[in-house]
């Protein structure tokens, strides 16, 4: 609490303030790349997920005004191969854009703009 103690004239008026905060930062959600519709390597009812042979990079992009998770689309595809007959491919190999954010808060406590 600021000025809280102030001569009892003046605290109504500049005492009781406070300062609150919040402070978030967290990494994306996992992403898993699909194998593809015509792809299924488990069987025909069942896709799997395509196997990373390339590094890829991750992020927030806008292509044409259209959310994108990748820079450049058909180029990131090389990135990926599809899995071969009987396995299901990799999980999670790819990280979603993640969140930071700071709010503050100042405010008055209620006891000291009563009076």
């Amino acid at each position: 609490m600021l000025a809280g103690h102030d001569s009892r004239g003046l605290d109504p008026a500049i005492g009781g303030w406070q300062i609150s905060g919040i402070f978030r930062w967290t990494s994306g959600f996992p992403v898993t790349v699909d194998n593809g519709v015509t792809n299924f390597p488990t069987n025909f009812e069942m896709e799997g997920n395509a196997d990373e042979i390339a590094p890829v990079k991750s992020g927030k992009y806008y292509i044409d005004g259209v959310p994108n998770i990748f820079k450049n689309g058909p180029a990131v595809i090389s990135s990926f191969a599809p899995a071969w007959a009987g396995e299901s491919g990799e999980r999670n190999e790819v990280r979603g854009e993640g969140y930071f954010g700071i709010d503050l808060g100042f405010g008055k406590a209620l006891a000291h703009a009563l009076g």
